[in-house]
């Protein structure tokens, strides 16, 4: 990645107005520019880029689909648990997932940031980093899970997290492909 400050010093007597940062776009590699005024953030948080509107609803489909396709992925007898507690989960209310990912989506989004501006500053695709950082991926993640069902008022939902939870890690880390690819697919 390059940095450059245009500064009261460069040719011409330039004022601080901006900096430059050259980073290989995720997805095609080629370089990208970007421009911010001094003193700004480097780059758009993850909430900003899928937060809201139109791409908020996608990231929350996709996100389901996600979830749906890892859970069917898992098998054994801590697959078999995993799929009923998931279908318990759903049998909640109607759109009880949706409505959850909806609800956790902020906090993700912003346990994840880091992540992703640190991809962005080292010039690395975000979805491959997050692959690279599996664990750092499930810590941050269920940092958010854990404080939600530790103040969760269902009962039943509350038990088979805490039932759950001590292999959660291994789980989340497994999902890290498909986070990334789905990360890249909606902040390219």
């Amino acid at each position: 990645m390059g940095v450059l400050w245009v500064g009261p010093q460069s040719p011409g007597g330039l004022q601080a107005l901006s900096r430059v940062i050259s980073a290989p776009h995720p997805r095609t590699g080629c370089e990208a520019y970007f421009f911010r005024e001094q003193g700004s953030p480097t780059m758009t948080s993850l909430k900003e880029l899928v937060g809201s509107g139109e791409k908020r609803d996608a990231v929350i489909e996709d996100a389901q689909k996600v979830l749906d396709a890892e859970v069917a992925d898992k098998g054994g007898i801590s697959g078999m648990a995993i799929k009923t507690a998931y279908k318990m989960v759903k049998g909640i209310q109607p759109g009880f997932i949706r409505k959850v990912v909806n609800a956790l989506l902020d906090d993700f989004l912003d346990q994840l940031d880091p992540l992703y501006q640190e991809a962005l500053s080292e010039g690395k695709a975000p979805g491959q980093h997050l692959k690279d950082n599996k664990s750092r991926v499930a810590e941050a993640l269920l940092s958010v899970t854990d404080a939600r069902a530790k103040a969760s008022d269902k009962g039943s939902v509350k038990k088979m997290y805490e039932k759950l939870r001590p292999s959660a890690a291994k789980h989340v880390e497994d999902a890290a492909p498909r986070l990334a690819a789905m990360l890249e697919r909606h902040t390219s």
